[in-house]
């Protein structure tokens, strides 16, 4: 039996590995049963790497600067999805990027679509194809992760990719392409960001003309209600109203909820 492993060397490209799984053999005499574990043929590699032969040249870009950035530890993402529905697994790769704005966006997650052969005599050969551009998927921000699933029940897997920012989620429409349904969904999260937003506000902040800043206002309100579902722009105040005849009541937002062991009525 044998079976395919994703991992990231050091230097951060993708490796497939093709695993030889030993053979476990099982004996049965009376009621005595015996195990035997098949061993590596002298001189065979229980490791291949088949990075070039599958045609998988990705390499992660974790936006390394020296400040140690959480993030950067933390291992990318991988999706194995049949997007196309030809019953072999396709590979989604999460990509990274610079954490500290200076250097240009990346060239985001890729989609490599499985074109698994078989030969004459039953034997397989893996090779991947890197169709992200004609499948629709434009991932923005520095990617995390990646989950996938038939949300719609349409019959095909789509794929949600979270970030740092803010999430995306592209909906498979069935053809080999897919459409980003992000904010239609409503699974942006109250931690979404843009940049754009970013900017309108600064620029709002020390506009001194009333109709312009106005204006600025108008533009971040548009974007964020098209975009972000929650986006928290105000705190509520809290109010707790009592008898004045209580004393030591505390008044803050944690209000009744605090202890009473020092509240007294005066009479």
């Amino acid at each position: 039996m044998r079976f395919m492993r994703i991992f990231n060397d050091a230097s951060g490209r993708l490796r497939i590995l093709s695993i030889s799984a030993a053979c476990l053999a099982l004996a049965h005499c009376g009621k005595t049963e015996t195990a035997a574990v098949a061993t590596p043929r002298a001189g065979s590699d229980w490791f291949v790497d088949a990075t070039a032969q599958t045609a998988l040249p990705f390499t992660h870009v974790n936006g390394m600067t020296g400040q140690f950035f959480y993030p950067e530890i933390i291992a990318p993402g991988v999706a194995l999805l049949d997007y196309d529905n030809d019953g072999d697994l396709d590979v989604f790769l999460v990509q990274g990027g610079s954490l500290d704005g200076k250097a240009a966006a990346g060239p985001g997650g890729r989609l490599y679509r499985n074109d698994l052969e078989t030969r004459a005599g039953g034997a397989r050969e893996v090779r991947f194809t890197d169709v992200t551009d004609a499948s629709g998927i434009r991932t923005s921000g520095y990617g995390m992760g990646a989950a996938v699933g038939d949300y719609d029940n349409d019959g095909c897997v789509d794929l949600y990719v979270t970030a740092l920012g803010r999430n995306q989620l592209f909906h498979n429409k069935c053809d080999g392409t897919f459409e980003e349904r992000s904010a239609a969904a409503a699974v942006n999260d109250s931690g979404w960001s843009s940049p754009e937003t970013d900017r309108l506000m600064k620029e709002a902040a020390v506009e001194v003309d009333p109709k312009k800043r106005a204006e600025l206002y108008h533009q971040f309100q548009k974007l964020t209600v098209e975009a972000a579902p929650i986006v928290w722009v105000m705190e509520l105040n809290f109010v707790t109203v009592y008898d004045s005849k209580f004393k030591n009541l505390v008044v803050s937002p944690l209000g009744t909820y605090s202890p009473f062991n020092e509240v007294y009525v005066q009479t």
